[in-house]
């Protein structure tokens, strides 16, 4: 938990509790029923997914003979062929002779500590920048204002959303229109067993406010017209490895009922006595449980969107697991001024990859009071779902790329894409930019001052401008020798594909972006003539 929270907690106290839990691997076993919906299914189909046998539920048989060997089963992966049982350590070799048990593995210990609740406290259409309230300039920095623009705002995307609890979410009314819309498709608790996830923590509520949140003059989040799933798998009483136990559940009750994104505001590094701490060399994309389970989610088509940590100024200083899967979307924290935020976990990963992948607003962000109105708040917690939301938004208008897909095309459009560091990564994400870029199937991004694609030429070209370029310009197509031999005016895109006059000859040529001020910037191209 304390890597989701980093100001303003309040504490109780609670009985001393110990309890082991360990993760049972099976060996090859025959398969039960398929575990997955319909909905799962076609987001397999649309990306070309096979089924594999991990799509299948764990053998009935198994699970009753560890249920009559008395073992309390806590919960089951398909994705890892396993059960997380309580059991006594004494227990432990009757489990390990099973004949059906390849492996037994120390999950965790439970035990009460102070809770910690509240949270960081730190076809067009016109709409109105006030009806986003304070949340307005996250949005903008990223250019998402233009797709809600378009009139999509995430409709028929489903996100599941995996955090520490979600308090009055059933009550407040920034998500009024999603519950009354019937897109609070359920939830489910992980960490309990109870039927209920509005208690806890406000943590999860303040997240899910950064996408799902719809009042006008009040809060509007980045997909307000997306559906959502609440799984709460984030215990607020321990910081255990049982907790990657729950998230890899929870991940997988996504996957069965369809979601397209997961927005993980959590993070796994520094454990709770006696459970070891991770090391930065477990960093590496493939060691952690809950890293394993991200890149499991990711293969079955879900967008992964993680947040990259709240470590920036801490001695650890790097990411949180799952955060280092190299397909997990890592989200890292700006200020309202576009630069870095102090408290943003940096990367390499051990092995290497640049993390974080993109940067939001996590320093002063806006999220929903659990008591009404809206409030500041730090954490990459909030830069994750703010990217979360606009990634639904944006692959609500493109439905039939795949997961991947959609994570390489945001990332291409961030400004620092042609020079990333470990701050910041690729840098913060153009959503009008990865639209356009998806829609013309244009796959570079943009330099200093503009790209162009294909070149050499043999007919047109795609022009793919950056942040410098003004939006109301000319393109002007210049000879070797200096003449000006066409001219274009172009306007409100960041893409734009021109067809080359059919009476060119070969040779090199310029072409030149320019307003009716003092701009002026060019780049060369060779003309093929087919």
């Amino acid at each position: 938990m304390r890597h989701i929270l980093l100001f303003f907690f309040v504490f109780s106290f609670g009985q001393t509790q110990a309890q082991e839990t360990y993760w049972v691997f099976f060996n090859d076993l025959s398969r039960g029923e398929l575990a997955i919906s319909q909905e799962s299914l076609i987001r397999r189909q649309k990306q070309g997914i096979q089924l594999s046998k991990n799509d299948y539920s764990i053998s009935q048989e198994v699970i009753n003979e560890l249920r009559k060997k008395g073992f309390r089963i806590k919960n089951k992966s398909r994705w890892f062929n396993a059960v997380s049982v309580y059991a006594e350590a004494d227990q432990l070799n009757d489990l390990r002779q099973l004949p059906s048990v390849k492996s037994v593995e120390r999950v965790g210990r439970f035990y009460a500590k102070p809770i910690e609740v509240g949270g960081d406290r730190n076809s067009n259409q016109s709409i109105d920048p006030n009806d986003y309230g304070d949340a307005w300039n996250q949005i903008r920095m990223l250019n998402g204002h233009k797709l809600h623009q378009e009139g999509t705002r995430g409709s028929g995307v489903i996100v599941a959303v995996l955090d520490a609890g979600f308090n009055r979410t059933d009550t407040l009314e920034v998500f009024q229109k999603m519950r009354n819309e019937g897109r609070l498709l359920g939830w489910k608790n992980f960490v309990k067993d109870t039927s209920t996830v509005f208690y806890a923590s406000s943590h999860g509520t303040q997240v899910l406010s950064c996408m799902a949140a719809d009042l006008a003059g009040t809060m509007i989040g980045t997909a307000p017209d997306a559906s959502y799933w609440l799984l709460m798998s984030e215990d607020v009483l321990s910081e255990t490895p049982v907790e990657e136990d729950n998230w890899v559940a929870a991940a997988e009750f996504a996957d069965s009922v369809g979601a397209q994104i997961i927005n993980s505001s959590l993070g796994y590094t520094r454990f709770d006595h006696p459970w070891p701490d991770y090391s930065y060399s477990d960093m590496d994309g493939k060691t952690t449980i809950v890293t394993r389970g991200a890149q499991m989610a990711a293969s079955k088509g879900i967008l992964v969107v993680n947040s990259q940590g709240n470590e920036g100024a801490s001695s650890w200083t790097y990411m949180v697991a799952p955060a280092d899967g190299d397909s997990v979307f890592s989200i890292g924290g700006v200020n309202p001024y576009r630069n870095y935020a102090f408290f943003s976990s940096k990367g390499p990963t051990y092995d290497g990859r640049i993390k974080p992948n993109v940067v939001a607003q996590g320093q002063s962000a806006v999220v929903a009071g659990i008591l009404g109105g809206t409030h500041s708040a730090n954490g990459t917690s909030f830069a994750s779902p703010i990217i979360a939301g606009m990634a639904a938004t944006l692959w609500g208008r493109h439905p039939f790329r795949s997961n991947m897909e959609i994570f390489q095309f945001i990332q291409k459009s961030a400004d620092r894409y042609h020079n990333p560091n470990n701050e910041l990564g690729y840098g913060i994400p153009d959503f009008a930019l990865a639209d356009e870029m998806l829609v013309y199937n244009v796959c570079v991004a943009p330099v200093d001052p503009f790209s162009i694609f294909p070149n050499p030429s043999s007919g047109y070209l795609y022009v793919v401008k950056g942040p410098e370029v003004p939006d109301d310009a000319f393109l002007d197509l210049i000879s070797s020798e200096g003449k000006l031999v066409y001219r274009w005016e172009v306007s409100g895109r960041n893409i734009h594909r021109i067809d080359l006059p059919s009476y060119l000859a070969k040779g090199i040529y310029h072409l030149r972006y320019t307003d009716d001020k003092d701009y002026s910037a060019s780049m060369k191209f060779h003309y093929i003539y087919e």
